[in-house]
């Protein structure tokens, strides 16, 4: 390969790294929450949110995916549902093998199996939102919005990367 070939390639090969890398890699989760209790159903709750300084008096935060793991009882799959949150709402329901629990709620990835999947999409993403979509949506799918507002008004832990401080978010005071 010439010199010239090998230029033409590399910027290529570092918008494949940056756009990949995080898909394959995982999420850096920045916060939790567990509900729930051994014997009955447990809920475990990761969010990734990410911080940038204000210009004024702190710290802005925009939460940019949810994931909620529900262990309904001893057996069975685990299910997960993942919220993501950008120009609208896109929810995933998944499934995942009961020996993955550990690693889920260690927030690692896992194979998961998808189940349903729907989206809000807004009109515009300043000041009041519009549905684009005008389509109602039907019960289950008002229960997982429902279930959405309640988790992100819940508060959360930050969790701390291995290397001592918080992945790409700055521990709230």
């Amino acid at each position: 390969m010439t010199f010239a070939i090998k230029m033409k390639t590399l910027p290529l090969l570092i918008l494949f790294a940056m756009f990949s890398l995080p898909a394959l890699g995982g999420v850096n989760w920045s916060h939790r929450v567990v509900e729930g209790e051994d014997g009955g159903i447990n809920a475990n709750y990761f969010y990734y949110e990410t911080f940038k300084p204000d210009y004024g008096d702190g710290t802005l935060m925009s939460v940019q995916r949810v994931r909620a793991i529900y262990a309904i009882s001893r057996e069975g799959d685990i299910v997960v549902i993942d919220y993501f949150l950008q120009g609208g709402i896109r929810v995933v329901a998944m499934r995942a093998a009961r020996e993955s629990l550990a690693d889920l709620i260690a927030g690692k990835d896992v194979e998961l199996k998808k189940t349903s999947e729907f989206s809000v999409e807004a009109e515009t993403s300043v000041g009041y939102l519009t549905p684009k979509n005008p389509k109602g949506l039907n019960d289950e799918q008002r229960e997982r919005i429902f279930n959405l507002v309640s988790i992100l008004s819940m508060q959360r832990s930050p969790i701390k990367s291995e290397q001592g401080a918080d992945g790409d978010a700055e521990e709230a005071p």
